[in-house]
């Protein structure tokens, strides 16, 4: 057969095979393909191998990363907790300290205490323990007497709110006299003030006696109003000194008090031998004596009765020389306030009228005929014994 294009083939010698066909276009074309697939899948192979190498050398460099990391992360926590150990050793060693200073110093953890992380914390605007509620002010305090034998202002207005509630005409009989001193002798409640030591270990019959010092000579009937002025001598002797004119000023000041009534005399301007009032945590003395006064001389009951302020410092007109020298003292202040005219002259006949209805308690029969005239000669209200005579035996019972 001819070959395309050519000379035709030279036929097989005999016994030979004969030659392949020639390949065709199609042939040589899948051969070629074949060989470049080959070609390109050999390329491949390296690549993933290469690659495979590359990923390999990463993966041990960053896992030697890692290690390099964790060996520094260790490090740096192990500073970490040192450091916050001990800070917070620290924290607990100031906490302690604060407490043994609060110890030793015996005194309270007011402030509050934060252990907050490792920070102790004193907040010093924010109390632990609340302020105590304000506690009440202590109630003022009577300064003492003198002696066992002197009366307090209290005790003194005791006695004479009791004797004149019994006997506001100012004359009682010894016995009445010495169980009003008995009742305010004794002390029920802390409120009561009692009697001086001396007067509360008498009895009944010594205080008797005592109120018969002030008696109408031989009478059963006595005045407790100068047995109130004799006690008050004795808490204040300054009284004995007070001249005339002293006594008529004090008289001229107390006058319209005096009329207004008990509770407008004892608010009054006091007396000029009263104490001042120290402090607020003393008692007002002078108020408590000016009220024992207001009771003592007030010739009508009530808040509202008037108070005999001529009578008043008629009293005072006491002498420590003899009763003689009290009288004349008396009688000049007499002088001297029948001509300031103090009381009004309807006043004065009211008060007059009123003694002489009055009756002295446990009076009947004769003795209330007595008692409306007790004594035909009375001695003047001032020519009561001064601290020597009469004063000195009642305040020494």
């Amino acid at each position: 057969p001819e070959t395309p294009g050519g000379p035709p083939a030279e036929p097989p010698a005999e016994g030979e095979e004969p030659p392949p066909p020639p390949k065709t276009d199609a042939e040589r074309a899948a051969e070629t393909s074949a060989a470049d697939l080959e070609e390109a899948m050999a390329i491949e192979r390296h690549t993933v191998r290469w690659r495979m190498k590359r990923i390999v050398e990463n993966a041990v460099a960053h896992a030697k990363h890692l290690k390099r990391v964790e060996a520094k992360a260790l490090v740096r926590l192990e500073e970490y907790l040192r450091d916050r150990y001990h800070q917070e050793c620290s924290a607990v060693a100031a906490l302690v300290e604060e407490i043994k200073c609060a110890v030793d110093e015996e005194r309270e953890l007011v402030n509050d205490l934060i252990l907050d992380d490792v920070d102790f914390i004193v907040l010093e605007e924010e109390l632990a323990i609340p302020d105590p509620p304000p506690q009440p002010p202590a109630p003022p305090v009577e300064p003492p007497a003198r002696g066992p034998g002197v009366f307090t202002a209290s005790q003194l207005a005791n006695l004479a709110a009791g004797l004149s509630s019994a006997a506001i005409s100012g004359v009682m009989t010894a016995g009445e006299c010495a169980r009003v001193f008995a009742r305010c002798a004794a002390v029920l409640t802390p409120a009561d003030p009692g009697v001086p030591p001396a007067f509360s270990v008498c009895n009944e019959g010594v205080l008797a006696a005592l109120a018969r010092q002030f008696a109408f000579g031989d009478s059963l009937y006595c005045e407790w109003r100068p047995l109130i002025v004799s006690l008050l001598v004795d808490m204040y002797p300054v009284v004995i000194d007070a001249s005339v004119e002293r006594l008529a000023s004090a008289a001229a000041q107390l006058a319209a008090p005096a009329l207004a009534g008990r509770a407008a005399f004892a608010n009054a301007r006091k007396l000029w031998f009263l104490p001042a009032r120290a402090n607020s945590s003393q008692v007002d003395v002078a108020a408590i004596v000016m009220r024992a006064l207001a009771d003592a001389f007030a010739f009508e009951p009530g808040e509202e009765g008037a108070v005999d302020v001529e009578s008043l410092v008629l009293h005072l007109c006491a002498s420590p020389a003899s009763a003689e020298a009290g009288t004349r003292k008396a009688l000049e202040l007499a002088k001297v306030l029948a001509a300031l005219r103090l009381v009004p002259e309807a006043r004065r006949r009211g008060l007059r009228d009123g003694d002489v209805s009055m009756e002295p308690d446990g009076a009947s029969g004769d003795a209330a005929t007595d008692s409306a005239n007790p004594n035909p000669n009375p001695k003047p209200c001032g020519g009561v014994p001064g601290p020597t005579g009469r004063f000195r035996r009642a305040s020494s019972a």
